[in-house]
């Protein structure tokens, strides 16, 4: 005999990534953003940062689509990273990671902007950031259903992951 049962399942916002990382003392600046149409100028090769030409006004900049979002940090030691990820990368992240968005429902679907915010910063947090033992339970957690002895189990993916790794370097220079 089958039975359905509800499963509670951890899930972060990418503003609780936010806090956690500033309360660390680690970040100076940890940001993210969507990006419009005509923002994005491309990436320089030689040092991987992205160029933007942000639309300074606010109504005028409500009116253009937005393509994709960027998460920015810099660390106390005065590194700094960005990592920007196209609508159509951040909806194969969607598919390939998440079976309720496959399904077509969840937080993909009911909140699209939120998880692409949550993804470009975990993403870039996991490959670039300062990871204290909160954050990396956070990460670990996050999107994971917890048995009694604080195992994760990660059924909304067949692969069992959290995230993935993205490589910016492997992103086209230009997107405009």
């Amino acid at each position: 005999i089958y039975r359905w049962v509800k499963q509670a399942q951890f899930q972060m916002g990418y503003k609780g990534f936010i806090q956690l990382c500033l309360r660390s003392g680690k970040y100076e600046l940890i940001h993210v953003n969507d990006v419009r149409d005509g923002e994005y100028k491309g990436m320089d090769r030689m040092t991987g940062e992205h160029r933007f030409e942000f639309i300074e006004d606010d109504d005028q900049r409500k009116k253009v689509p937005v393509i994709g979002f960027v998460a920015y940090i810099k660390l106390t030691t005065g590194f700094h990273k960005s990592l920007y990820m196209t609508n159509d990368e951040l909806l194969a992240h969607a598919k390939k990671y998440s079976k309720s968005f496959k399904d077509g429902y969840g937080q993909w679907v009911d909140d699209f902007d939120a998880m692409a915010k949550k993804t470009v910063l975990k993403l870039l947090i996991d490959k670039f950031g300062i990871k204290t033992s909160q954050i990396e339970k956070a990460m670990i957690s996050d999107q994971a259903e917890l048995d009694d002895e604080g195992n994760a189990s990660y059924v909304d993916n067949k692969d069992g992951k959290a995230y993935v790794d993205v490589d910016p370097e492997d992103q086209p220079a230009d997107k405009s």
